[in-house]
């Protein structure tokens, strides 16, 4: 249930339970994210480290990130190379 909650939530796990429902169905999504509870309740009982948000834009960056080395790699991995194209600045 806390998983299933977690899916309107404007947190990381939110994110997580988003991303993985696009790509795998809403039933996945709250098996992977109950898992991933489980392990933070397990951290916690076994090693008291303590569950900190990294945030919904944060957790949004990082995967940002991930993709861009992992097109990188594979563009590189095909002799491509990819050159960033500057964002006009918003005012």
């Amino acid at each position: 249930m806390a998983a299933l909650s977690a899916r309107n939530t404007k947190t990381a796990l939110g994110a997580y339970y988003r991303s993985v429902a696009v790509r795998r169905g809403a039933s996945v999504a709250v098996g992977a994210t109950a898992h991933k509870l489980a392990l933070y309740v397990y951290r916690l009982l076994r090693f008291g480290t303590e569950y900190v948000d990294i945030g919904l834009e944060e957790y949004e960056r990082r995967c940002r990130e991930r993709r861009t080395r992992a097109l990188t790699r594979r563009a590189r991995e095909l002799g491509y190379r990819i050159i960033p194209v500057e964002q006009p600045a918003t005012s």
